[in-house]
């Protein structure tokens, strides 16, 4: 006996299902063999329930894209409730919100270099171009990726000695989960950037920036609810500070700062 492939329902003959209308399809019986695949989903109770599509749909990437702005409306209304009950299988939606917060420092970079030179006026119509991309927003880009990287990696090591069996992808889960806020605040300082309101700029820049340390702290807090021991938590996120600091003094020593205080002295030449 035929079953439905859209809503289950047993065919009894024909070629359109008589409840929904859907096609059916010569010599298929049961479950339809499409494979489906299953995507966590929010669900009210701030538990996460498992939600099938259908990957051979052509609107794949823009129902991928809908899920993760899904997501990041989950997390901004309920980000504590969200993370504790957040596991393994939203690893690549925290990967993408670490990957979005460390784009918004260059990207502002690289929009306010830009801005500046053309409000000087310094070269006229090429100020554009003489911010070079590389340099100021794809090489910053991969510095700070490879920066937040790190970090989650020191987490990680610092949890272990907390006596937890706490794996990588759950660290790099819940950092990215807490990040989402303060990557949604620096895209607040761009855009304050761009309609030249630098008060606001300057403002939602700092937030942002001292969210990263913001995040670390909840993670730690979310994943040592249940600490019985070892490594406190509270000294596991003053020492990634310590280590954040150390990354930054490693990284000021880098070519990226070089290359950073040799363009900053062109330009001094040129005004």
């Amino acid at each position: 006996m035929n079953t439905c492939s859209n809503c289950g329902i047993t065919l009894e003959g024909g070629k359109f299902c008589g409840k929904c209308g859907t096609p059916v399809a010569e010599g298929v019986t049961g479950i339809s063999e499409i494979t489906q695949e299953a995507k966590p989903v929010l669900a009210n109770d701030g538990g996460y329930v498992q939600v099938t599509h259908d990957p051979a749909k052509p609107n794949a990437v823009k129902e991928a894209t809908s899920h993760y702005f899904n997501f990041i409306k989950d997390i901004w209304t309920q980000p504590t409730k969200a993370a504790r009950s957040a596991d393994e299988s939203l690893l690549m939606n925290g990967v993408i919100s670490v990957i979005l917060y460390a784009l918004m420092f260059p990207l502002i970079l690289y929009v306010g270099m830009r801005s500046v030179l053309g409000t000087i006026g310094v070269l006229g119509e090429f100020a554009g171009a003489a911010v070079p991309l590389g340099k100021m927003f794809l090489q910053p880009f991969l510095y700070f990726t490879l920066f937040l990287a790190i970090v989650s990696v020191i987490m990680f090591g610092l949890i272990k000695l907390s006596n937890s069996n706490i794996t990588y992808k759950k660290v790099l889960t819940l950092f990215g989960i807490y990040l989402i806020a303060p990557a949604i605040i620096l895209v607040l300082s761009l855009l304050s950037l761009l309609v030249n309101i630098y008060s606001l700029f300057t403002i939602f820049l700092i937030l942002g920036f001292l969210g990263l340390f913001a995040s670390i702290a909840f993670s730690f807090q979310t994943l040592n609810r249940d600490y019985t021991g070892g490594l406190d938590p509270q000294y596991s996120t003053f020492l990634t500070y310590i280590g954040i600091g150390i990354v930054i003094w490693l990284f000021a020593e880098s070519q990226f700062i070089s290359n950073l205080r040799q363009f900053y002295e062109e330009m001094n030449y040129l005004m």
